[in-house]
């Protein structure tokens, strides 16, 4: 675990990277990433939208793993 003064200091480029660096080196997704980086970190997942640590990358790559396996609505796309 990771100590909470290290959590006051977090960015959204450290919370990115240390999701990113699960999903290479596990089999996990980054839906999971982000819940396990959470834990890590002491950090409620309510909290971490309020905090600003979901990078647009993240969020992308979130999405598109979302929709991609259901959980979310496909967004409609053009056939161009």
């Amino acid at each position: 675990m990771a100590d909470l003064d290290e959590s006051i200091f977090l960015t959204a480029e450290k919370f990115f990277n240390t999701a990113d660096n699960m999903v290479k080196r596990t089999n996990i997704g980054y839906i999971e990433a982000v819940q396990k980086t959470c834990e890590k970190y002491l950090i409620d997942y309510e909290d971490v939208a309020k905090m600003k640590l979901i990078s647009p990358i993240l969020k992308e790559k979130m999405q598109a793993e979302g929709m991609e396996d259901g959980r979310l609505k496909r967004e409609s796309t053009l056939p161009i």
